[in-house]
């Protein structure tokens, strides 16, 4: 399975953290789960060495108020193949995860979040970020 896409399908709960997992999808590349009813964090771990280039965990609809994707962006590092994420729309917080060593990263994308730091120490030079994360708090 190289590509996963299950937008605006009415998925409920967290993201399978099997989707993460290089050993259960050791091809996958693009996995895009945008516009359903997702929550809770991610774990530290999901995507780490795996292939995945492409991820949409975008406008996630909570049922009630409060339920959205949420916690931090660690997970962000270890997907070192990572050339495009948007994550905007949800409840993300914390600190920008630490991108720098991302160097096939163009595109972070995370608007209408929580997110706090300095854009330049996050990122490799060139990486499109979305103008509505970055603020120094």
């Amino acid at each position: 399975l190289r590509t996963f896409s299950a937008n605006n399908v009415t998925l409920f709960g967290a993201v399978p953290e099997s989707f993460g997992n290089v050993t259960i999808f050791p091809a996958l590349e693009r996995l895009s789960l945008a516009r359903n009813h997702l929550l809770a964090s991610i774990g530290a771990d999901f995507g780490k060495g795996s292939k995945i280039r492409f991820l949409d965990l975008s406008s996630q609809t909570p049922e009630t108020e409060g339920d959205s994707l949420t916690g931090r962006l660690d997970f962000v590092a270890g997907m070192t193949d990572l050339v495009e994420i948007h994550v905007g729309g949800n409840s993300f917080d914390g600190p920008l995860p630490d991108a720098s060593r991302l160097v096939n990263l163009k595109v972070f994308d995370a608007p209408n979040n929580n997110l706090c730091g300095l854009v330049e120490y996050k990122f490799p030079p060139g990486v499109a970020v979305n103008p509505g994360v970055g603020k120094d708090r």
